[in-house]
């Protein structure tokens, strides 16, 4: 499985694994960190919608995707992320890169 990893020079990059601090393409040499990546799974109760990851939970009744992004602000401690949905219940939160 390969992980996402954000270069402060050259942008995303998808490896293996990274075992340094630095930036493997050649001459870069720029600070290299792990991108967070959570699968939000939601279920609809009496019209109560609570998304589930990550042993956190939010809940909402506006919405499946109201409730996963309640959740996602608080995996990314209100920072910036991007969310996808995957179907009407499933959602993949991926933290932006700074």
């Amino acid at each position: 499985m390969k992980l996402k990893y954000k270069c402060l020079k050259c942008g995303d990059i998808l490896m293996d694994s990274l075992p340094l601090s630095r930036c493997p393409l050649s001459g870069c040499n720029g600070d290299v960190r792990l991108l967070e990546e959570h699968l939000i799974f939601v279920r609809d109760r009496s019209n109560t919608y609570i998304a589930r990851a990550n042993g956190k939970s939010a809940s909402c009744t506006a919405g499946p995707e109201q409730a996963a992004t309640a959740l996602a602000k608080k995996l990314f401690n209100h920072g910036q992320f991007i969310m996808k949905a995957i179907n009407k219940f499933t959602y993949l939160a991926t933290e932006e890169g700074k």
